[in-house]
């Protein structure tokens, strides 16, 4: 079986990761690392590919779709039967260390989801990540069908990590 594993490493302004998490479409430019594995081999030292993404926050199942100029992604919803924690009073949040605030996801872990993009301060983690997989058939002209297995790998940080790591 074929693999293909992709890196998406896509940085976002915080008016990009509020407007998705609203549910707008958000399109930025961003670096994928796309690696093939077959049978001990990989494609290795892998390069980075600048695409453009559509990203949304629609009502339905995670998913990642190929386009022309790169990918379209509409990332992972809270679960329906899903119940919160009983939410801290904004003040007393505020006055928390960010140990105590680690500590309380730790304590209470929130299904992965949009709101994840806000603010600390706003009961988010300014950042996403999740897996997505699939497999299916793919047929190369003039040879038969053979597995292909895709799996990618997404997350969502704040620019200013990406700033900070140019000037270091």
């Amino acid at each position: 079986m074929f693999v293909l594993f992709v890196s998406h490493n896509i940085y976002l302004t915080r008016d990009e990761r509020y407007a998705l998490a609203d549910g707008e479409s958000v399109k930025v430019i961003a670096p994928s690392v796309p690696v093939w594995f077959y049978q001990f081999n990989t494609s290795e030292p892998a390069t980075e590919v600048f695409c453009q993404y559509t990203l949304t926050n629609k009502p339905g199942i995670a998913r990642i779709y190929p386009i022309k100029s790169g990918y379209k992604i509409n990332i992972p919803q809270t679960p329906e039967d899903y119940e919160p924690p009983e939410r801290i009073p904004d003040e007393e949040w505020r006055k928390m260390t960010r140990k105590q605030q680690d500590e309380w996801y730790g304590e209470n872990p929130t299904p992965i989801n949009g709101e994840l993009l806000r603010d600390r301060l706003d009961g988010g983690a300014e950042y996403l990540k999740f897996q997505y997989e699939f497999e299916g058939m793919k047929k190369i002209q003039g040879a038969s069908k053979f597995a292909i297995k895709q799996s990618h790998q997404v997350e969502i940080k704040p620019i200013e990590l990406l700033h900070k790591s140019l000037v270091s």
